[in-house]
């Protein structure tokens, strides 16, 4: 069959871009299609006919921004390099596209966080049947890399500072708690939602550790150069792990950095907790990195 091309769609969306004051590109995917139980996509990629609708619209108006509503995460390195603005969304019901509108047009705050990291390319993915997630470095819990997104990512029409992280307490038995508590500012110009994120890292384990583990968040509104102090609980014994040794989980006698911050990566202060374990036989044997090493 001889291909004749009668409509050139990016040609025309460039057209229309070229003489439009702001562009908004909506890309995605339909969320019964790809991505299923029974579907799976060959990369992390935007279809190739998304990529080349995007790209025309940036070429014709370089304000352009990315409006991409998926079942799943997309490696849109490119977007993030070039757009001035990528607002992703779920897939939502018959107000979704009112709900896009006002967060386009700053009438509402988007408020919302990354619930997976999303890499920036399929090949910082393991092995898809290997579900060994310590072993293959993989989800936000043991991944070294740098992802395009990480867990907790978001931004808003504000910033945010951090500052005087404290503890109630410096040491805690497994059976106890800790309030954490940090101050959050609205630095910026107008109000806005702020998600404070707290993460541990086991610094001494007989065991690979993760990186960081999200261990509570806490959503707070504030006022242009409003203050706020924001408290959350941490139970030692969420600190704990599961030892096919024992069969039975384990509250190590070991230091714990106390992560806060923005996302999985953007940690903004970091404290310590000591967990003072009741015996002897979970002293961790040998001090480890957040990768697994030993020093």
């Amino acid at each position: 069959f001889a291909v004749e091309l009668i409509t050139d769609g990016a040609a025309e969306a460039a057209a229309l871009a070229a003489d439009a004051d702001v562009v908004v590109v909506a890309l995605g995917n339909h969320p019964m299609i790809n991505g299923r139980e029974t579907e799976d996509r060959v990369d992390l990629a935007l279809p190739a006919g998304q990529e080349a609708l995007l790209r025309a619209a940036y070429a014709a108006n370089p304000r352009t921004v990315l409006a991409l509503t998926s079942s799943y995460p997309y490696a849109i390195g490119w977007a993030e390099a070039h757009l001035p603005a990528v607002l992703w969304s779920a897939h939502g019901g018959q107000e979704h596209g009112a709900a896009l509108a006002a967060v386009l047009l700053g009438d509402a705050e988007p408020g919302g966080r990354l619930t997976q990291t999303w890499y920036a390319d399929a090949a910082e993915l393991p092995d898809l049947l290997d579900y060994d997630i310590i072993d293959a470095d993989a989800t936000y819990l043991y991944y070294r890399g740098a992802p395009l997104y990480p867990l907790g990512h978001g931004l808003g029409y504000t910033r945010f500072d951090y500052a005087d992280l404290r503890l109630s307490a410096a040491s805690v038995t497994p059976d106890g708690e800790v309030e954490v508590r940090v101050e959050v500012t609205n630095s910026g110009a107008r109000a806005g939602e702020e998600v404070v994120q707290l993460y541990t890292r086991q610094r001494r384990s007989r065991v690979k550790q993760p990186l960081r583990q999200l261990r509570g968040f806490a959503r707070v509104t504030l006022a242009p150069g409003e203050r706020k102090v924001v408290r959350l609980r941490l139970r030692a014994a969420d600190l704990g792990w599961w030892d096919e040794s024992r069969g039975a989980r384990v509250v190590e006698d070991a230091a714990h950095s106390v992560l806060v911050g923005r996302s999985a990566t953007d940690i903004r202060l970091v404290g310590t907790l000591t967990v003072r374990a009741a015996s002897a036989a979970d002293a961790p044997a040998r001090e480890t990195t957040g990768a697994g090493r030993s020093r």
